[in-house]
Protein backbone atom coordinates (compact mmCIF):
# COMPACT_ATOMS: atom_id res chain seq x y z
CA UNK A 1 0.00 0.00 0.00
CA UNK A 2 1.42 3.35 -1.03
CA UNK A 3 1.11 5.95 1.65
CA UNK A 4 2.42 8.87 -0.36
CA UNK A 5 2.63 9.19 -4.13
CA UNK A 6 4.81 12.14 -4.87
CA UNK A 7 4.08 13.63 -8.28
CA UNK A 8 7.23 14.24 -10.35
CA UNK A 9 5.81 17.56 -11.50
CA UNK A 10 4.99 18.64 -8.00
CA UNK A 11 8.28 17.26 -6.84
CA UNK A 12 10.17 19.36 -9.35
CA UNK A 13 8.19 22.39 -8.22
CA UNK A 14 8.58 21.63 -4.54
CA UNK A 15 12.31 20.91 -4.63
CA UNK A 16 13.36 24.55 -5.08
CA UNK A 17 10.91 25.57 -2.37
CA UNK A 18 12.30 23.04 0.08
CA UNK A 19 15.85 24.02 -0.78
CA UNK A 20 15.05 27.70 -0.34
CA UNK A 21 13.39 27.05 2.99
CA UNK A 22 16.41 25.03 4.14
CA UNK A 23 18.79 27.82 3.17
CA UNK A 24 16.56 30.39 4.81
CA UNK A 25 16.36 28.25 7.93
CA UNK A 26 20.16 28.15 8.12
CA UNK A 27 20.35 31.92 7.91
CA UNK A 28 17.50 32.95 10.20
CA UNK A 29 17.55 30.23 12.83
CA UNK A 30 18.37 31.92 16.16
CA UNK A 31 21.74 30.89 17.50
CA UNK A 32 23.25 29.68 14.20
CA UNK A 33 25.88 32.41 14.27
CA UNK A 34 25.93 32.91 18.01
CA UNK A 35 29.44 33.13 19.41
CA UNK A 36 28.14 32.09 22.82
CA UNK A 37 26.84 28.80 21.42
CA UNK A 38 30.29 28.16 20.00
CA UNK A 39 31.88 28.71 23.39
CA UNK A 40 33.13 32.20 22.57
CA UNK A 41 32.08 35.72 23.54
CA UNK A 42 33.34 38.55 21.34
CA UNK A 43 31.59 41.68 22.64
CA UNK A 44 34.15 44.48 23.09
CA UNK A 45 34.63 45.48 26.70
CA UNK A 46 33.15 42.26 28.07
CA UNK A 47 35.39 40.65 30.67
CA UNK A 48 35.66 36.87 30.34
CA UNK A 49 37.01 34.92 33.30
CA UNK A 50 37.84 31.25 33.00
CA UNK A 51 36.79 29.46 36.15
CA UNK A 52 39.86 28.04 37.89
CA UNK A 53 40.49 26.93 41.49
CA UNK A 54 41.96 30.38 42.23
CA UNK A 55 38.83 32.10 40.88
CA UNK A 56 36.57 29.83 42.95
CA UNK A 57 38.46 30.69 46.14
CA UNK A 58 38.39 34.42 45.33
CA UNK A 59 34.65 34.40 44.63
CA UNK A 60 33.90 32.45 47.81
CA UNK A 61 35.79 35.02 49.87
CA UNK A 62 34.17 37.93 48.02
CA UNK A 63 30.68 36.57 48.65
CA UNK A 64 31.34 36.68 52.40
CA UNK A 65 32.78 40.18 52.54
CA UNK A 66 30.97 41.95 49.70
CA UNK A 67 28.44 43.63 51.99
CA UNK A 68 28.74 45.55 55.28
CA UNK A 69 28.91 43.23 58.26
CA UNK A 70 27.08 43.60 61.53
CA UNK A 71 30.06 42.60 63.65
CA UNK A 72 30.37 46.10 65.13
CA UNK A 73 26.72 46.13 66.30
CA UNK A 74 25.76 44.72 69.67
CA UNK A 75 23.76 41.51 69.58
CA UNK A 76 21.11 40.35 72.02
CA UNK A 77 23.61 38.08 73.76
CA UNK A 78 27.16 38.68 74.88
CA UNK A 79 26.85 42.47 75.03
CA UNK A 80 29.34 44.14 77.35
CA UNK A 81 26.81 46.57 78.85
CA UNK A 82 23.42 45.59 80.28
CA UNK A 83 20.36 47.08 78.62
CA UNK A 84 18.64 49.83 80.60
CA UNK A 85 15.54 51.68 79.45
CA UNK A 86 15.65 55.44 79.91
CA UNK A 87 12.51 57.53 80.14
CA UNK A 88 11.77 59.76 77.16
CA UNK A 89 9.40 62.49 76.02
CA UNK A 90 5.87 61.14 75.61
CA UNK A 91 6.21 58.21 78.01
CA UNK A 92 3.42 57.82 80.54
CA UNK A 93 4.58 57.25 84.13
CA UNK A 94 2.74 56.00 87.15
CA UNK A 95 4.07 57.52 90.39
CA UNK A 96 2.68 56.10 93.63
CA UNK A 97 3.47 57.29 97.16
CA UNK A 98 2.27 54.62 99.55
CA UNK A 99 -0.27 55.69 102.20
CA UNK A 100 -0.57 59.12 100.59
CA UNK A 101 -3.71 59.02 98.38
CA UNK A 102 -3.83 62.81 98.17
CA UNK A 103 -0.56 62.69 96.26
CA UNK A 104 -1.48 59.80 94.02
CA UNK A 105 -4.86 61.23 92.90
CA UNK A 106 -5.29 64.79 94.13
CA UNK A 107 -8.61 65.31 92.30
CA UNK A 108 -10.15 62.21 93.84
CA UNK A 109 -11.84 61.31 90.55
CA UNK A 110 -11.68 57.90 88.91
CA UNK A 111 -9.35 58.01 85.96
CA UNK A 112 -9.92 55.99 82.80
CA UNK A 113 -7.04 55.61 80.37
CA UNK A 114 -3.40 55.36 81.31
CA UNK A 115 -2.49 58.84 80.07
CA UNK A 116 -5.17 60.37 82.32
CA UNK A 117 -4.25 58.40 85.43
CA UNK A 118 -0.52 58.63 84.75
CA UNK A 119 1.88 61.48 84.19
CA UNK A 120 3.01 62.19 80.64
CA UNK A 121 6.58 63.36 80.19
CA UNK A 122 6.36 66.84 78.66
CA UNK A 123 8.29 68.04 75.64
CA UNK A 124 10.84 69.66 77.95
CA UNK A 125 11.49 66.25 79.55
CA UNK A 126 9.84 67.00 82.90
CA UNK A 127 6.78 65.82 84.86
CA UNK A 128 4.81 67.64 87.56
CA UNK A 129 4.29 66.05 90.99
CA UNK A 130 2.58 67.58 94.03
CA UNK A 131 4.88 69.24 96.56
CA UNK A 132 7.78 68.66 94.22
CA UNK A 133 6.80 70.70 91.19
CA UNK A 134 8.48 70.09 87.87
CA UNK A 135 11.20 67.51 87.96
CA UNK A 136 13.39 66.10 85.23
CA UNK A 137 12.34 62.66 83.97
CA UNK A 138 13.65 62.26 80.41
CA UNK A 139 17.01 60.55 80.24
CA UNK A 140 16.61 58.93 83.65
CA UNK A 141 15.82 55.36 84.53
CA UNK A 142 12.76 54.60 86.64
CA UNK A 143 15.03 53.88 89.59
CA UNK A 144 16.84 57.22 89.22
CA UNK A 145 13.57 59.15 89.02
CA UNK A 146 12.28 57.28 92.09
CA UNK A 147 15.38 58.31 94.04
CA UNK A 148 14.97 61.95 93.04
CA UNK A 149 11.29 62.04 94.06
CA UNK A 150 12.03 60.29 97.36
CA UNK A 151 14.73 62.82 98.15
CA UNK A 152 12.42 65.76 97.35
CA UNK A 153 9.51 64.41 99.43
CA UNK A 154 11.67 63.64 102.46
CA UNK A 155 11.40 67.25 103.66
CA UNK A 156 7.59 66.84 103.88
CA UNK A 157 7.04 63.14 104.53
CA UNK A 158 8.97 60.94 106.86
CA UNK A 159 10.51 58.03 105.01
CA UNK A 160 8.30 58.24 101.90
CA UNK A 161 7.84 55.04 99.93
CA UNK A 162 7.74 55.93 96.24
CA UNK A 163 7.18 53.66 93.26
CA UNK A 164 7.77 54.78 89.65
CA UNK A 165 6.82 52.73 86.61
CA UNK A 166 6.45 53.37 82.89
CA UNK A 167 2.93 52.26 82.00
CA UNK A 168 3.01 53.38 78.35
CA UNK A 169 6.13 53.41 76.21
CA UNK A 170 5.84 56.13 73.57
CA UNK A 171 9.21 57.79 73.26
CA UNK A 172 11.62 55.33 71.62
CA UNK A 173 10.38 54.34 68.19
CA UNK A 174 11.60 51.70 65.76
CA UNK A 175 10.40 52.04 62.18
CA UNK A 176 9.88 48.81 60.25
CA UNK A 177 9.04 48.62 56.55
CA UNK A 178 9.05 46.11 53.72
CA UNK A 179 7.85 42.53 53.68
CA UNK A 180 6.36 42.19 57.16
CA UNK A 181 2.72 41.58 57.99
CA UNK A 182 2.18 44.96 59.69
CA UNK A 183 4.70 47.64 58.68
CA UNK A 184 4.81 50.64 60.97
CA UNK A 185 6.24 51.67 64.32
CA UNK A 186 7.27 49.53 67.27
CA UNK A 187 8.11 51.11 70.63
CA UNK A 188 11.01 49.93 72.74
CA UNK A 189 10.25 49.00 76.33
CA UNK A 190 12.07 47.85 79.44
CA UNK A 191 13.05 44.59 77.75
CA UNK A 192 15.80 44.73 75.15
CA UNK A 193 14.53 44.16 71.61
CA UNK A 194 16.43 42.63 68.71
CA UNK A 195 15.61 42.68 65.02
CA UNK A 196 13.70 39.42 65.29
CA UNK A 197 11.63 40.75 68.21
CA UNK A 198 10.57 43.82 66.21
CA UNK A 199 9.69 41.73 63.16
CA UNK A 200 7.63 39.39 65.36
CA UNK A 201 5.85 42.40 66.89
CA UNK A 202 5.01 43.52 63.33
CA UNK A 203 3.29 40.25 62.50
CA UNK A 204 6.31 38.33 61.24
CA UNK A 205 7.64 37.72 57.75
CA UNK A 206 5.48 37.43 54.65
CA UNK A 207 5.84 34.82 51.90
CA UNK A 208 7.95 37.26 49.88
CA UNK A 209 10.31 38.19 52.71
CA UNK A 210 14.02 37.90 52.02
CA UNK A 211 15.48 36.81 55.34
CA UNK A 212 18.97 37.10 53.89
CA UNK A 213 18.58 40.78 53.11
CA UNK A 214 17.34 42.87 56.05
CA UNK A 215 18.60 46.44 56.12
CA UNK A 216 19.25 48.29 59.38
CA UNK A 217 19.68 52.06 59.15
CA UNK A 218 21.24 53.71 62.19
CA UNK A 219 22.51 57.29 62.24
CA UNK A 220 22.52 57.32 58.44
CA UNK A 221 24.63 54.16 58.14
CA UNK A 222 22.99 51.19 56.39
CA UNK A 223 24.01 47.69 57.47
CA UNK A 224 22.81 44.49 55.85
CA UNK A 225 21.73 41.70 58.20
CA UNK A 226 21.34 38.06 57.27
CA UNK A 227 18.78 36.64 59.68
CA UNK A 228 19.26 33.15 58.26
CA UNK A 229 22.54 33.07 60.19
CA UNK A 230 20.62 33.02 63.46
CA UNK A 231 19.38 29.54 62.64
CA UNK A 232 23.00 28.48 62.21
CA UNK A 233 23.97 29.71 65.67
CA UNK A 234 25.15 33.24 64.85
CA UNK A 235 23.43 35.21 67.65
CA UNK A 236 25.18 38.43 66.61
CA UNK A 237 22.87 38.58 63.58
CA UNK A 238 19.97 39.43 65.92
CA UNK A 239 21.18 42.97 66.49
CA UNK A 240 19.91 44.83 69.55
CA UNK A 241 17.95 47.87 68.41
CA UNK A 242 18.10 51.47 69.54
CA UNK A 243 15.66 54.36 69.33
CA UNK A 244 15.06 55.72 65.80
CA UNK A 245 16.53 52.62 64.11
CA UNK A 246 14.94 51.77 60.77
CA UNK A 247 14.49 48.12 59.76
CA UNK A 248 13.60 47.22 56.19
CA UNK A 249 12.84 43.63 55.16
CA UNK A 250 13.52 43.30 51.46
CA UNK A 251 11.57 41.02 49.11
CA UNK A 252 12.94 38.13 47.07
CA UNK A 253 12.78 39.91 43.71
CA UNK A 254 16.47 40.72 43.91
CA UNK A 255 17.51 37.30 45.16
CA UNK A 256 16.89 35.21 42.06
CA UNK A 257 19.07 33.18 39.70
CA UNK A 258 18.03 32.63 36.09
CA UNK A 259 18.70 29.40 34.18
CA UNK A 260 18.68 29.89 30.40
CA UNK A 261 19.87 27.96 27.38
CA UNK A 262 19.96 24.20 26.93
CA UNK A 263 18.67 23.10 30.32
CA UNK A 264 16.11 20.35 30.59
CA UNK A 265 13.94 23.00 32.27
CA UNK A 266 14.64 26.72 32.02
CA UNK A 267 13.54 28.31 35.27
CA UNK A 268 14.15 30.91 37.96
CA UNK A 269 15.60 29.91 41.33
CA UNK A 270 14.89 31.91 44.48
CA UNK A 271 18.11 31.92 46.50
CA UNK A 272 16.31 32.93 49.68
CA UNK A 273 17.35 30.49 52.38
CA UNK A 274 20.64 28.87 51.36
CA UNK A 275 23.71 29.62 49.32
CA UNK A 276 23.59 28.02 45.88
CA UNK A 277 26.57 26.70 43.93
CA UNK A 278 26.70 26.46 40.16
CA UNK A 279 26.35 22.68 40.38
CA UNK A 280 23.17 23.03 42.46
CA UNK A 281 21.73 25.49 39.95
CA UNK A 282 22.46 23.10 37.08
CA UNK A 283 20.70 20.33 38.99
CA UNK A 284 17.73 22.58 39.79
CA UNK A 285 17.24 23.08 36.05
CA UNK A 286 16.99 19.34 35.53
CA UNK A 287 20.57 19.11 34.32
CA UNK A 288 21.91 19.76 30.83
CA UNK A 289 19.84 18.78 27.82
CA UNK A 290 21.38 15.48 26.68
CA UNK A 291 20.93 16.17 22.98
CA UNK A 292 21.42 19.90 22.73
CA UNK A 293 23.68 21.15 25.52
CA UNK A 294 27.33 21.98 25.00
CA UNK A 295 28.93 20.90 28.29
CA UNK A 296 32.12 22.70 27.33
CA UNK A 297 30.41 26.11 27.22
CA UNK A 298 28.73 26.98 30.53
CA UNK A 299 28.56 30.70 31.24
CA UNK A 300 27.59 32.73 34.31
CA UNK A 301 26.68 36.35 33.55
CA UNK A 302 27.06 38.52 36.65
CA UNK A 303 25.98 42.12 36.84
CA UNK A 304 28.34 44.69 38.23
CA UNK A 305 27.83 47.14 41.04
CA UNK A 306 25.28 49.80 40.13
CA UNK A 307 27.58 52.37 41.69
CA UNK A 308 30.50 51.54 39.45
CA UNK A 309 31.47 54.23 36.90
CA UNK A 310 30.11 53.46 33.46
CA UNK A 311 32.40 52.93 30.49
CA UNK A 312 31.58 54.24 27.00
CA UNK A 313 29.12 52.18 24.99
CA UNK A 314 30.99 49.42 23.11
CA UNK A 315 31.51 50.05 19.43
CA UNK A 316 29.58 46.91 18.51
CA UNK A 317 26.49 48.29 20.23
CA UNK A 318 26.74 51.91 19.10
CA UNK A 319 27.42 51.26 15.44
CA UNK A 320 30.77 53.04 15.54
CA UNK A 321 33.88 51.56 13.93
CA UNK A 322 35.39 48.74 15.91
CA UNK A 323 38.02 49.90 18.34
CA UNK A 324 40.56 47.95 20.31
CA UNK A 325 39.53 47.70 23.92
CA UNK A 326 41.19 46.14 26.91
CA UNK A 327 39.85 42.82 28.11
CA UNK A 328 39.86 44.30 31.59
CA UNK A 329 36.40 45.79 31.94
CA UNK A 330 36.62 46.89 35.56
CA UNK A 331 34.24 49.80 36.03
CA UNK A 332 32.08 48.72 33.09
CA UNK A 333 28.35 48.27 33.46
CA UNK A 334 28.56 45.27 31.17
CA UNK A 335 28.18 41.98 33.02
CA UNK A 336 31.19 39.96 34.01
CA UNK A 337 31.19 36.53 32.37
CA UNK A 338 32.55 33.35 33.95
CA UNK A 339 33.22 30.46 31.57
CA UNK A 340 33.34 26.85 32.74
CA UNK A 341 34.03 23.63 30.84
CA UNK A 342 31.95 20.82 32.33
CA UNK A 343 33.18 18.31 29.77
CA UNK A 344 36.32 17.94 31.87
CA UNK A 345 36.36 16.19 35.24
CA UNK A 346 37.81 19.15 37.11
CA UNK A 347 34.97 21.30 35.79
CA UNK A 348 32.48 19.29 37.84
CA UNK A 349 34.47 19.90 41.02
CA UNK A 350 34.76 23.62 40.29
CA UNK A 351 31.02 23.91 39.60
CA UNK A 352 30.26 22.43 43.02
CA UNK A 353 32.43 25.07 44.70
CA UNK A 354 31.57 28.09 42.54
CA UNK A 355 29.09 30.30 44.49
CA UNK A 356 26.32 32.06 42.64
CA UNK A 357 25.10 35.52 43.54
CA UNK A 358 21.66 37.15 43.24
CA UNK A 359 20.61 38.04 39.66
CA UNK A 360 23.22 35.75 38.10
CA UNK A 361 22.25 34.36 34.71
CA UNK A 362 23.47 30.81 34.05
CA UNK A 363 23.54 30.06 30.32
CA UNK A 364 24.20 26.65 28.76
CA UNK A 365 25.29 26.91 25.13
CA UNK A 366 24.12 24.61 22.34
CA UNK A 367 26.02 22.06 20.25
CA UNK A 368 26.17 22.22 16.46
CA UNK A 369 24.16 19.00 16.28
CA UNK A 370 21.35 20.48 18.34
CA UNK A 371 21.22 23.51 16.04
CA UNK A 372 20.91 21.16 13.07
CA UNK A 373 18.02 19.38 14.83
CA UNK A 374 16.27 22.70 15.37
CA UNK A 375 16.48 23.47 11.66
CA UNK A 376 14.96 20.11 10.84
CA UNK A 377 12.19 20.68 13.35
CA UNK A 378 11.43 24.03 11.73
CA UNK A 379 11.34 22.45 8.27
CA UNK A 380 9.21 19.46 9.19
CA UNK A 381 5.85 21.33 9.09
CA UNK A 382 6.66 22.68 5.61
CA UNK A 383 7.78 19.30 4.28
CA UNK A 384 4.75 17.59 5.83
CA UNK A 385 2.41 20.13 4.28
CA UNK A 386 4.03 19.55 0.87
CA UNK A 387 3.49 15.80 1.05
CA UNK A 388 -0.08 16.24 2.27
CA UNK A 389 -0.78 18.58 -0.64
CA UNK A 390 0.67 16.03 -3.10
CA UNK A 391 -1.55 13.32 -1.59
CA UNK A 392 -4.67 15.41 -1.99
CA UNK A 393 -3.83 16.14 -5.63
CA UNK A 394 -3.16 12.49 -6.48
CA UNK A 395 -6.26 11.28 -4.62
Amino acid sequence: MQLFSFSPVLGRRAAPIVAAVMLAGCSITPGMRNDIDDGRVSVPGLEIVKVTPEVVVAEALASRTARPAAASLAGMQGAADAYVYRIGVGDVLRVVVWERPELNNPSGQAQGDASASGRVVDSDGTIFFPYVGKTQAAGLTAAELRANLTRSLTRLIREPQVDVRVIEFRSQRIYITGEVAKPGMVFLNETASGVLDVIAASGGFTELSNRRHVLLTRDGVVTELNLEKIGRGDVQANVRLQANDQVHVDDVSDDKIFLLGDFVTQKTIVRQRTDISLAEALTAGGGLDKLGANAGAIFVFRRRDAGAPAEPVPAIASGQPAASRSADASGSLLPKVYALDLSRAEGLLLAERFPLQPRDVVYVASTDFSKYNRIINQLLPTISATFQLDRLIND
